[in-house]
């Protein structure tokens, strides 16, 4: 593992093998001529098995019985799922056509792409929300992660943690306050968050680049903010999957696994825990191909070994993924594998949170389920953070929701899903950094003004993040101007909420 001197080594690193695509002049080659993308409903595994012998790529996350999945296929393949006795939706009928419109938006938004430049002075805010309006390229995003370090060195830093099957430099950068009495960074909780395992999910690492941009520019604005910042390290990685993120810009759009030879690896089917089972396969030629071994691949290899080099201090991490919309937590390895008490409520609790946060956020709803629930799949990301460091880990599948997706595919949604995907995020990822690290989360009803001889009801919640608490032992302090405390007894009210009559 190398770790660069500073934000300029580290872009200087990134761009040494890849080059900027020339977006206006480019014409990706015509791969995808008599396919369509279907969604289909098996009844059984033999079923299930069939429709994945027949397919050219799985698109949702995996493929399960009694639950709908959507698979990339050629259109003189459909009737034989038909006669497999699979139900057949059909949602894109002309990949081809889908492919040159999605170029042709993403050429047409460039030609207008006005970021301003990426040269932030010293000290000064290098969030712009203008960057997140089109998907940007590999370099962009490196470049974007180290302004945002040359700006404020003080609190972010851009790290070189490994490198991709094809030799490229993998990156993170690490968000956290300056050191304080008794509160030195190197001793912070680390919160991991990860984007781009699947190099077509486009949406992904945009959101986690948004992420880090708003961690540091709110720092001075958002007492939320500074004090997560302050007590947490964040390490970020934008793009898991360099190699195929590359690719899938300049030959394959919906490419997904690593590059490994010319079949690929499906990195979020190699990690350790539990690897080879139920939802990846041993075949190359398999989208869900999980690798010659666990943690064969230098891509986890390397996302592996930093998690573990923090030791004890790694206490949470999301692996992010388009699309579907949904939270999903520990564990997918196996049908019915819960993780254990208090876990499991914890996991439960958390992720219903974010979702309600998000909808309150933008109308758009996340379904929060427990991930074997969705389709088996073992050998993910989440499970290893979550079985083997013990981190608390999820994955979140971002926009569109697949009720979005007839006739636009999930991994090419216009440019304009992007910055209200990572502005909804945002929100979700600070209830998130909260709740994995604080012992209780607190939250209050809006403050009233009552008359000076009433006495004010207030109303709270009491939430447990890294701890649980004897709900009987809650107890107010109240104060009148710079008068001495008074205990004021509450009363629960279930679920976590209280309620206490303050003195006149």
């Amino acid at each position: 593992m190398r770790h660069a001197a500073c934000a300029l080594v580290a872009a200087l690193a990134g761009t040494a093998h890849a080059q900027l695509l020339d977006v206006l002049n480019h014409t990706p080659p015509r791969v995808y001529e008599g396919q369509s993308v279907v969604r289909v409903r098996a009844d059984s595994i033999r079923e299930v098995n069939a429709a994945m012998a027949l397919s050219e790529s799985l698109w949702s996350e995996g493929a399960g019985v009694n639950a709908p999945f959507d698979l990339q296929i050629r259109v003189d393949r459909i009737g034989a799922l038909r006669e497999a006795g699979l139900e057949v939706e059909i949602m894109i009928p002309d990949l081809q056509a889908n492919a040159d419109r999605a170029w042709a938006e993403l050429r047409q938004a460039a030609r207008f792409d006005r970021p301003r430049p990426l040269n932030t002075p010293r000290g000064g805010n290098p969030h712009d929300e203008a960057w997140f309006a089109n998907y940007k390229q590999l370099d962009q995003i490196y470049a974007y992660i180290n302004n945002i370090a040359a700006a404020r060195p003080e609190l972010a830093s851009v790290s070189d943690v490994g490198n991709t099957i094809q030799g490229r430099d993998l990156f993170a950068i690490t968000i956290t306050g300056p050191d304080q009495p008794g509160n030195a960074a190197a001793d912070r909780p680390v919160v991991l968050w990860n984007g781009c395992q699947h190099a077509r999910e486009w949406v992904s690492p945009m959101t986690v680049t948004y992420l880090a941009s708003r961690l540091v520019s709110d720092y001075d604005t958002d007492p939320v903010v500074k004090d997560l910042v302050d007590s947490i390290r964040f390490v970020i990685v934008p793009v898991t999957n360099p190699d195929g993120y590359l690719y899938s810009w300049s030959t394959e759009r919906y490419w997904r696994k690593n590059r490994r030879s010319t079949y690929g690896v499906d990195l979020n089917r190699n990690w350790g825990y539990e690897w080879g089972g139920d939802g990846s396969s041993g075949a190359t030629d398999s989208d869900i191909y999980r690798g010659a071994a666990p943690f064969s691949e230098p891509e986890t290899q390397s996302l592996r070994d930093l998690a573990l080099s923090f030791g004890d201090d790694l206490v949470a991490h999301i692996d992010y993924h388009t699309y579907s919309q949904l939270i999903l937590y520990p564990f997918g390895y196996a049908d019915g594998v819960q993780a254990p008490e208090p876990d499991r409520t914890f996991f439960q609790n958390l992720t219903e949170d974010m979702s309600d946060l998000i909808q309150s956020q933008s109308g758009a709803f996340y379904n929060p389920i427990v991930s074997w629930l969705l389709y088996p799949a073992a050998g993910t990301a989440s499970d290893w953070f979550y079985g083997d460091p013990g981190a608390k880990s999820l994955t979140i599948e971002l926009r569109p929701s697949d009720q979005d997706v007839f006739g636009l595919d999930g991994f090419s949604p216009p440019a304009s899903t992007i910055l209200p995907t990572a502005q909804e995020n945002w929100a979700a990822a600070k209830l998130f950094a909260q709740r994995t690290t604080l012992p209780l989360a607190f939250g209050l009803d809006a403050p009233t003004t009552v008359a000076a001889n009433e006495q004010p009801v207030i109303g709270f919640t009491l939430t447990p993040g890294t701890q649980d608490y004897d709900p009987t032992s809650v107890v107010v302090s109240a104060r009148i101007g710079a008068g001495p405390f008074i205990p004021v007894p509450t009363t629960p009210n279930g679920t976590g909420t209280y309620s206490a009559t303050l003195p006149a």
